[in-house]
């Protein structure tokens, strides 16, 4: 026999996800969007928009999980899609889905900006008061998605202090209570804390 070729290779992009029909028939503000795995993908991205066109579509997710969990979504019908990527490239769309959310009765507060200059751990984050509002939900997360955030603050002021925040890039969301209802998330709000290394002094 002859010796062997030259070794040649091609990559594969991934096939297109399935997004499962979303389960909300109360039209609440909170829901999971599932999808299948695929074969030889390394991450997903999970779009969401407020028309069948995708027209000024949002990323909502992206990383390597198979489930987002919606909560707080705001009134309105809201559309989905997913897909795959590896190294080589994207997969196509999935088909999408869409649920309608019943309009909640207060409006989301709105955030004013983190002042934190100097990146150390300790800062004060503000948000607009809200009407009818009895208290304010506000939730951290590590990362933009809010995959599973912590409940940092629960209570009647709109405004909390951190402090001691380990370094990192942190981000923040907001919500009224009332008696009977709960407002939608607000936008965002991010903020850099620093990592300081302290040197021993020199005697």
């Amino acid at each position: 026999p002859s010796d062997w070729s030259t070794v040649r290779s091609v990559g594969v992009k991934p096939a297109a996800p399935t997004l499962e029909a979303i389960d909300n028939p109360s039209s609440e503000d909170a829901y999971d969007l599932v999808w299948s795995p695929v074969d030889g993908a390394s991450e997903y991205t999970l779009e969401e928009a407020d028309n069948a066109s995708f027209t000024g579509a949002t990323v909502r997710y992206k990383g390597t999980l198979l489930a987002y969990p919606v909560t707080g979504q705001s009134g309105g019908t809201w559309y989905y899609r997913v897909r795959a990527s590896n190294l080589v490239g994207d997969s196509p769309w999935s088909g999408d889905q869409s649920t309608t959310v019943t309009p909640s009765a207060l409006n989301a507060p709105s955030f004013d900006p983190i002042e934190n200059d100097d990146g150390d751990g300790e800062y004060t984050i503000t948000w607009s008061d809200v009407v009818s509002a009895t208290s304010y939900l506000l939730e951290e997360s590590h990362e933009p998605y809010f995959v599973a955030p912590a409940e940092v603050y629960s209570g009647t002021v709109s405004a909390y202090t951190a402090t001691q925040q380990t370094s990192g890039h942190w981000y923040y969301r907001v919500r009224a209570v009332g008696p009977l209802d709960k407002s939608p998330w607000s936008e965002p709000e991010d903020v850099i804390v620093k990592t300081r290394v302290f040197l021993p002094s020199v005697r």
